[in-house]
């Protein structure tokens, strides 16, 4: 039947102005219209009740729902809900309501592609003033690779990019820790781990490769709005487990002291996955921060699927570090040093503290 009714849309738009001398009915028949009309129906009330779902669980899981008065915004919401007739249409309630929570770090994903996100910028939680150069943001997490140098006899550089959806996750553990280790035997001793330009992604492919450089035991953690611990990160047997979980095992590297000296180095660039890997190393004994505070992305965003389609990540506890100490806006440096982005390492300011401080004053 579709195809009869394709081929009569087809040969009529064919023949144009003549249209009207074709003997074929050029209506479908009346029980395929009904049929027609009762899919899109169909497919409209199923794109509502998903908004509805999704806003069910977005209430209940949001770190920042008691933030919200959901009785106030409801008639708001209900309204744009009752508008909806396109896919399209489904992201104006999914975004309103992520504006009310002001979380700047939520996304709603459709096919796997970022579909309804926060948009009121300037009126997110923790604004950061600062200015960001999105060329700097694209050029170093999406263009240039991880970089591994040692500076002088014993000092092992290591600058972490973000790591993002699509990349090979195993690859960048294996290629972190391969480097950590080579110039571990080359005579590196003592650690600057640069996180200046790391804009988040994936933690884990971090984590693991970064695996040595931790103690076994806790290593972070997250908290609830009320600042309650509710969930550990641990390092067993060399590897990362996000609470129970340990996403890439890799083998138990001997060569390098999990205490050894680290000088991180944060920016204002440095989100998300970015500064939860660096809260792995606050409270951690031989450590010390150098740079600016971050760029304050410091929630744990979950993964909940919402029907076969749509998956909801949102922020639902804050990032702390093994001593409990919970970030709620972002992480500070010990020693504030500019950030000059691109800057020869011999010129770079918090590549000099830092190995200074790695050199002379510990």
């Amino acid at each position: 039947m579709k195809l009869v009714v394709l081929s009569s849309v087809l040969f009529v738009a064919f023949l144009g102005g003549c249209a009207e001398s074709v003997n074929a009915p050029l209506e479908p028949p009346t029980e395929l219209n009904q049929t027609s009309d009762q899919n899109i129906t169909t497919a409209i009330q199923a794109r509502k009740q998903l908004v509805r779902s999704a806003l069910v669980e977005l209430k209940a899981q949001s770190l920042f729902t008691s933030d919200v008065d959901w009785v106030a915004i409801e008639e708001e919401l209900e309204q744009q809900i009752a508008d909806i007739q396109t896919k399209e249409d489904m992201k104006r309630p999914l975004s309103t309501a992520l504006n009310h929570l002001r979380d700047p770090h939520a996304r709603f994903f459709y096919d796997n592609q970022v579909f309804a996100h926060f948009t009121e910028w300037g009126n997110e939680r923790n604004r950061d003033s600062r200015t960001i150069d999105q060329s700097i943001v694209h050029r170093f997490n999406l263009e240039h690779e991880h970089h591994f140098e040692l500076l002088g006899d014993h000092t092992g550089y290591i600058k972490i990019k973000g790591i993002f959806s699509g990349e090979d996750l195993n690859e960048h553990a294996i290629s972190i820790r391969s480097n950590l280790e080579l110039l571990a035997k080359k005579g590196a001793k003592n650690w600057i781990l640069d996180l200046r330009y790391n804009m988040g992604g994936n933690m884990h492919p971090m984590m693991a490769g970064l695996g040595p450089l931790l103690c076994n035991g806790v290593v972070g953690g997250e908290a609830n709005a009320k600042g309650e611990i509710i969930g550990n990160w641990l390092m067993k047997a060399g590897n990362f487990y996000l609470r129970d979980y340990n996403e890439i095992p890799l083998p138990v590297s001997n060569d390098i002291p999990c205490d050894a000296d680290v000088a991180v180095l944060i920016s204002r660039y440095t989100v998300s996955s970015g500064e939860a890997v660096a809260t792995t190393f606050k409270g951690r004994s031989n450590s010390r921060f150098f740079g600016e505070p971050t760029g304050g992305l410091t929630t744990v965003t979950n993964w909940e699927s919402i029907g076969e389609e749509l998956i909801m990540s949102i922020a639902v506890s804050y990032y702390a570090d093994r001593n409990n100490i919970v970030f709620n806006k972002n992480l500070q440096p010990d020693e504030h040093i500019s950030f000059s982005p691109e800057l020869a390492m011999n010129l770079d300011p918090a590549i000099i503290a830092a190995n200074n401080w790695l050199l002379y004053n510990h």
